[in-house]
């Protein structure tokens, strides 16, 4: 098992540390590891005056708490003490958000990531001091204040949808319309945002979660060549048009009120695609992160 951090990029650092480093000078203490797993959760209910128990109502999961500890091995007291520096440099509360990689596998190609502070410096306490030997305890303490762990690669669906959305018999009037269905699965054990690409040509797309019911609306017509951006992630939500030179605008004005920007429920998702053009085969992506309460 390996613990790679990677300080917020205003630190200046430009290279991660690496626990356990190459040649044992850091060597990670396994049993130390604390917050990987579970992270506290409030449930929301209610409750009338001659109501028995409660009315539930959704849960929440709460920040996380990590610690951990590696012993630092330097061949001089001189150059330990010169270590120590670099790994409080690395541990600063003052630069903010950083990245811890958690790799679980001997391979080391098996990683979660998870956004963390450090909580103030690391604790630093030499062990052993001798002529030959010099070796100190790192203790190691941070807050994740979004406390899931995600999956190091962006998963991704395409499909497609195609034009003469109707079948026999039907009624007039009628109108000639595109559709199309992708099958997501999120392996994760949460739900996570979605960041979703239509290629056009398209005329008011609706893309709708048919696990969840909810719809995203746009009212917008594009050309081939163009695209519509949607990413459902509440702390960054956007709708955003890129036309065929790359430039972006804001679309967030073209949604229709009913909309809601879902996002993908564990498990496999359903998510059907329709517009009103009478031009199909629009090329859709679905992008997302698994994300994970605990990774052990």
């Amino acid at each position: 098992m390996k613990l790679v951090f990677i300080p917020n990029p205003s630190s200046g650092i430009t290279a991660p540390l690496e626990i356990p480093a190459n040649g044992s000078a850091l060597q990670l203490v396994r049993g130390s590891l604390q917050g990987f797993g579970g992270v506290e959760v409030d449930h929301m209910t209610s409750q009338t005056p001659n109501q028995n128990g409660m009315s539930y109502y959704f849960s929440r999961y709460n920040s996380r708490n990590l610690a951990f500890q590696f012993y630092l091995v330097s061949s001089s007291f001189d150059f330990l003490q010169t270590q120590k520096q670099s790994i409080a440099r690395y541990f600063s509360a003052s630069y903010g958000v950083g990245k811890l990689q958690i790799y679980t596998d001997s391979a080391d190609t098996k990683y979660f990531e998870i956004e963390a502070v450090p909580d103030g410096n690391p604790n630093l306490f030499q062990t052993i001091s001798t002529a030959q030997d010099n070796m100190c305890l790192c203790s190691v303490t941070m807050s994740a204040f979004s406390p899931m762990f995600y999956d190091s690669n962006m998963q991704t669906v395409s499909f497609s949808g195609y034009g003469g959305g109707f079948s026999l018999p039907f009624t007039y009037p009628f109108t000639l319309g595109t559709t199309g269905i992708g099958m997501v699965l999120n392996n994760g054990s949460t739900t996570v945002p979605a960041k979703i690409v239509i290629n056009g040509p398209f005329t008011n797309p609706v893309l709708t979660n048919n696990r969840t019911g909810e719809s995203i609306r746009v009212v917008v017509a594009l050309s081939e060549g163009e695209q519509l951006v949607i990413n459902t992630d509440p702390n960054n939500s956007s709708i955003t048009f890129v036309d065929s030179e790359g430039n972006e605008t804001n679309m967030f004005y073209a949604v229709s009120v009913d909309s809601v920007l879902w996002k993908l429920l564990p498990g496999m998702n359903e998510i059907e695609y329709t517009d009103s053009g009478s031009i199909g085969n629009n090329p859709i992506t679905v992008s997302w992160r698994n994300e994970y309460a605990g990774v052990f």
